[in-house]
């Protein structure tokens, strides 16, 4: 009787039950152990002993243990809203994790989806570039499945009658709080290898508390002593940063591409910078940069102080203009922020369907900006193109293309087709732009500055990430063009003289201070806060930065979250 009584705590309700209640644990078992399938947890548990001890392994142990417990009674709890909240959470984060390992080759930590959701408008360009390696995960994610299917009747032995509905609850949602309070503790890092079905949502909420509780931060006042007083006539000042654009296949750097015969048709009026480094890897990074003005000798400094470019343009008198090739209406890009915009006068986001509309609409709206002769002030213009960024070949009508590439289909594409397929969309894209631009253009008061914000890894290492790696980085991800036009001669014979002086030795960092200098800012000034401008002999090697220089992290302690790339001398114009 005893033994019957024993056994009775093991058995089902109905068979169907125990069917479901197999279902379910083998679905969260293979989605954690197929998640989890490119970890190597012996070299992770020696390397947390190392640095810390027995403490080390057991945080690790730990998390893993209460993700665990956590994934299989998410699966038998009977609210179905919460379950179907732990489906969304596991399926995407199952996915988005996996996915982008088979791409990168690397773990989705907390700075590679911090730029991923700040790169979220190209989603849609992702999934295209990437679809052949999303077709594993996703069928791995859709185990999730199972935790929507109604939970079965447990055996007595695996009821647990004093825990109530909200302390079920709460055991399901203890390893996000765990986890993320871990995270805070180590500065956005503590979570590799582990379950990325709770590292991902853990790291989301780490993010986004980040960007609540530290807002914006404060920026010094410009000094009125910092602008010398002049009576000469200011020019308009346009800064055009392209999308993707490598510096090495730009013609007036390569002869033998012939991809802009348009430019090369008025390569007289450009003066060129040949080769040059971008503020960062990634558009955002850059982009602060072109509008921050850091000094590279004193950056986290500066780049968290510094005035907007916006400021200084209206203390020197100007009117501000940005063309937004990039984001929807509505939508903020390159982590502009709605309290920088108040220094923007004329915000307009540029329609099209394509990249190839949308940039010639931007070089229309420039030279009807140059064309007014009744404004009461000169423009300061920042257009921000649209420009080629990955996936290349949708940019490119079949009928438009140069070359001719092999089928895509769900083949990994080649190096060659890579670069064709880029060729392709700079020929098009770009080509167009410069035609517009330069027909019938007045650069008598005006002058133009054009670069990119970041260059390209087109398979150079084998990686299929174009640009904003943080590990492996290679150097062509900030190799960019610098260009400048003008027809004010004192202006283009001083920046004559500067592109012999610095040939292939500019960056980003010169822009800003070259800018202010035509405005007539003090150099002491601009030299202490901004750096050096392209009128200066530039002694410092071409680099830029990886990492999230914006970034105000939760963290105990310590910590550096950028490095710098060097570009070698040996990669010059060719």
């Amino acid at each position: 009787m005893n033994n019957n009584r024993f056994l009775e705590r093991f058995q089902f309700a109905t068979k169907r039950d125990l069917v479901l209640f197999f279902v379910k644990i083998a679905s969260m078992t293979i989605m954690l152990v197929k998640g989890a399938q490119y970890f190597d947890f012996p070299a992770r548990i020696k390397q947390q002993y190392f640095y810390y001890g027995i403490a080390g392994p057991a945080f690790f142990f730990a998390i893993w243990i209460t993700s665990l417990i956590s994934a299989y009674m998410c699966s038998f709890i009977r609210i179905f809203v919460v379950r179907l909240f732990m489906f969304i959470v596991f399926f995407v984060s199952t996915l988005s994790a996996i996915t982008y390992f088979k791409v990168s080759g690397n773990l989705l930590m907390y700075d590679t989806l911090y730029v991923l959701l700040e790169n979220a408008r190209f989603a849609g360009s992702a999934i295209h570039e990437y679809l052949p390696e999303m077709i594993e995960p996703f069928f791995v994610s859709l185990l999730a499945f199972s935790i929507l299917l109604r939970p079965p009747q447990l055996p007595p032995i695996l009821q647990f009658k004093r825990i109530n509905k909200s302390g079920t609850v709460a055991l399901v949602l203890f390893p996000y709080v765990f986890m993320s309070a871990f995270c805070i503790a180590r500065g956005g890092y503590g979570l590799s290898q582990t379950p990325p079905q709770y590292c991902v949502p853990s790291l989301l909420a780490v993010i986004e508390s980040e960007r609540l509780y530290f807002g914006e931060n404060q920026r010094m006042e410009i000094p009125d002593k910092a602008l010398i007083k002049s009576n000469k006539q200011q020019p308009n000042i346009v800064l055009i940063v392209d999308e993707s654009m490598r510096g090495d296949y730009l013609d007036l750097n390569n002869s033998r591409l012939k991809l802009l015969p348009a430019l090369d048709s008025h390569k007289d009026r450009y003066i060129n910078f040949g080769l040059a480094s971008s503020g960062g890897n990634m558009s955002a990074e850059s982009n602060q940069i072109l509008r921050y003005g850091a000094n590279p000798e004193n950056f986290m400094e500066t780049f968290k102080g510094n005035p907007y470019i916006w400021n200084y343009a209206h203390k020197a008198g100007y009117t501000t203009v940005l063309l937004e090739g990039q984001a929807s209406e509505g939508f903020l890009n390159d982590r502009l922020t709605k309290k920088e915009c108040a220094g923007i006068d004329k915000f307009i986001y540029i329609k099209g369907e394509n990249s190839f509309e949308k940039d010639q609409e931007i070089a229309i709206l420039i030279k009807k900006f140059l064309a007014e002769k009744d404004n009461k002030k000169p423009y300061f213009i920042y257009a921000i193109k649209s420009g080629m960024h990955f996936p290349y070949d949708v940019l490119v009508p079949q009928g438009e293309r140069i070359y001719q590439t092999s089928a895509r289909g769900f083949e990994v594409i080649s190096r060659d087709d890579m670069i064709k397929s880029y060729c392709n969309a700079i020929h098009y894209v770009n080509n167009r732009f410069f035609e517009e631009l330069d027909t019938n253009i007045d650069l008598s008061t005006s002058i133009i500055f054009y670069t990119s914000d970041h260059g390209q890894n087109l398979l150079d290492n084998g990686r299929r990430i174009t640009h904003g790696s943080k590990e492996n980085v290679i150097c062509y991800e900030g190799l960019v063009p610098l260009l400048v036009a003008t027809d004010i001669p004192e202006y283009r014979s001083s920046f004559l003289s500067a592109a012999t002086l610095n040939k292939n030795k500019a960056s980003h960092f010169n822009i800003f201070p070259t800018i202010l200098s035509i405005w007539n800012y003090d150099h002491a000034y601009i030299n202490k806060n901004h750096g050096k401008t392209l009128f200066e002999k530039i002694v410092m090697p071409r680099q830029f930065l990886t990492g999230l220089i914006s970034v105000n992290r939760f963290r105990f302690g310590k910590f550096t979250p950028i490095s710098w790339v060097s570009i070698p001398d040996t990669v010059v114009s060719r």
